[in-house]
């Protein structure tokens, strides 16, 4: 499922602690990457700001202690 974005990215469905998260082009370079402490684990996201990219499809992954998270979204 591609998810169409404005503005903000909402982060949901996943499970654990989010250690990193990445949002690449569909050749995998790496547009936005947001490293998060471990010492911070209560550290909270909730969303990402996209409304600077320019219009496209993009991947966002989301890393947890518990694996990865991969979804397809169109900036729009």
């Amino acid at each position: 499922m591609t998810i169409p974005v404005n503005y903000e990215l909402k982060i949901t469905n996943y499970e654990g602690i989010i250690e990193k998260v990445e949002i690449t082009d569909l050749t995998g370079k790496i547009i936005i990457n947001s490293q998060f402490s471990l010492e911070k684990p209560k550290e909270i996201l909730n969303s990402i700001d996209v409304s600077t990219l320019p219009q496209g499809m993009y991947l966002i992954k989301i890393y947890t202690d518990k694996g990865v998270v991969v979804e397809k979204f169109v900036k729009q």
